[in-house]
């Protein structure tokens, strides 16, 4: 009973999973889905309710804890070779992005295509290089992943430098550069 048990409770019985992890990602998914519930509900009725207190509590953690979460574990990939690292890393990421992407289009056919086959296409041709509405952060973190694995070998403080710097240049009014 006791290795059942542990069976399905240890990391490396699942492929090296972490509960706590599973259950953080899930976390978020979940703010994510709430938030779009409770917006798409608020101004359908005209109103707010107290979900969205919870919704502005969670916004400026929400999305940037996901992305953290999401690349806890990335050391034990990112030394592969590009097509181990692709394969767990990126095509993941594009396979769903891709899968919702024509989900949620079909849905909207009307309102993404105007009516018409070859508009429809067009859309799809777009969104394979501006994400589509709600699924940006699936698209990101495929982008994310590659990019990571690019810069693997540049200093870390060149990095932060230029990070800061891309983070500082955002936040200058227009017409001071």
């Amino acid at each position: 009973m006791t290795q059942d048990v542990r069976r399905f409770s240890s990391p490396e019985a699942d492929g090296g999973r972490v509960p706590w992890v599973d259950a953080a990602k899930g976390v978020c998914i979940i703010l994510v889905v709430m938030m779009h519930a409770t917006l798409g509900v608020g101004e359908a009725m005209g109103g707010e309710g107290f979900m969205h207190d919870v919704v502005a509590f969670a916004r400026p953690f929400r999305m940037p804890d996901f992305f953290l979460v999401s690349g806890l574990f990335l050391s034990r990939v990112i030394d592969r070779g590009w097509r181990g690292y692709a394969d767990k890393r990126v095509v993941h990421f594009l396979y769903f992005y891709l899968l919702w992407l024509l989900i949620q289009s079909g849905v909207k056919f009307g309102q993404v295509s105007g009516g018409s086959f070859s508009g429809f296409a067009g859309h799809l041709a777009v969104a394979l290089v501006e994400p589509y509405g709600t699924l940006w952060f699936i698209y990101l973190l495929a982008v994310f992943s590659m990019v990571t694995k690019l810069l693997r070998g540049v200093p870390s403080m060149l990095l932060l430098g230029a990070a800061a710097a891309l983070e500082s240049r955002q936040s200058i009014p227009n017409g001071f550069c």
